[in-house]
């Protein structure tokens, strides 16, 4: 059974793109628009979550706005967070303590694959 990841992010381009992306690679994928959609849906399926790939920069609440509302859910979910911006020290450091990822934006096939390995 593959495992089931969601994707947060606004950008429907982003979210076509690599939903197909981590079809290719084997993964079910759950989409949303938005963090609250997001966090409706982690709080509906969560048990049949393995990871979170989410977007730093959304309209509404920030990606590190709903990172804090996964941990603070669910402390265990593995969350990759991506942007088109450099990632910031201490959002690395904050990262490295909940054992999670992040990968900045445009990624490739591989660098995704490789990612989504090491968390998974």
């Amino acid at each position: 059974m593959p495992q089931i990841i969601l994707l947060i992010d606004d950008e429907e381009i982003i979210r076509m793109t690599s939903g197909e992306i981590l079809n290719e690679l084997g993964y079910d994928v759950l989409c949303a628009a938005s963090g609250d959609e997001g966090m409706f849906i982690l709080k509906e399926k969560n048990n049949s979550i393995s990871l979170v790939i989410l977007d730093m920069s959304m309209p509404g609440k920030s990606g590190l706005e709903i990172y804090r509302e996964i941990k603070e859910f669910m402390p265990s979910m593995r969350v990759l967070l991506t942007s088109g911006y450099k990632e910031e020290e201490n959002v690395e450091q904050m990262l490295e303590k909940a054992n999670d990822g992040f990968i900045q934006k445009p990624y490739t096939i591989d660098e995704l694959n490789n990612r989504l390995s090491s968390m998974i």
